[in-house]
C-alpha cells in the first residue's frame, strides 16, 4: 500500500507540472515594414516584390506596403499600366522596421530613400 500511494503521488506531481510558454515572441520579427511607393508620373503603375505582385499606384499617388516579412535584400520592379514606362528590376536592402520610400519618376527613373 504504501509503495502504490508513493507511486501515485509521484505520478501525479510529474505530469501536473508540465505546460507550454507560447508567449515568448523570440520566433518572429518584432517590428514591421513599410514601402512606399510615390508615383510622380501621370500613368497607374503596377509593382512587385520578388516578382510578387504588390499593389497598382495611381497617377500622383502613394501606395503603402506593410509586412514583417521585407527585412534583407529584395528584388523591386515597377510596370506602367497601357504605357511603355517601367521601373527595375533593382535590388534593395531593408532593415528591421524600416520605413523604405521608392520613387517612381518619368523616364522610367526608380529612385529609393
Amino acid at each position: 500500500m504504501k509503495k502504490t500511494l508513493v507511486f501515485a503521488i509521484t505520478l501525479l506531481t510529474a505530469s501536473g507540472c508540465i505546460w507550454i510558454d507560447d508567449d515568448d515572441d523570440d520566433c518572429c520579427d518584432e517590428y514591421v515594414e513599410e514601402i512606399i511607393y510615390i508615383n510622380q508620373t501621370a500613368y497607374q503603375v503596377d509593382n512587385y516584390i520578388d516578382d510578387v505582385y504588390v499593389g497598382t499606384v495611381a497617377a500622383d499617388t502613394e501606395l503603402h506596403v506593410f509586412g514583417d516579412n521585407y527585412e534583407g535584400r529584395h528584388t523591386f520592379f515597377s510596370d506602367c499600366v497601357n504605357c511603355s514606362l517601367s521601373w527595375g528590376p533593382t535590388q534593395f536592402t531593408l532593415r528591421e522596421g524600416e520605413t523604405f520610400r521608392i520613387f517612381l519618376e518619368d523616364g522610367g527613373a526608380m529612385s529609393a530613400q
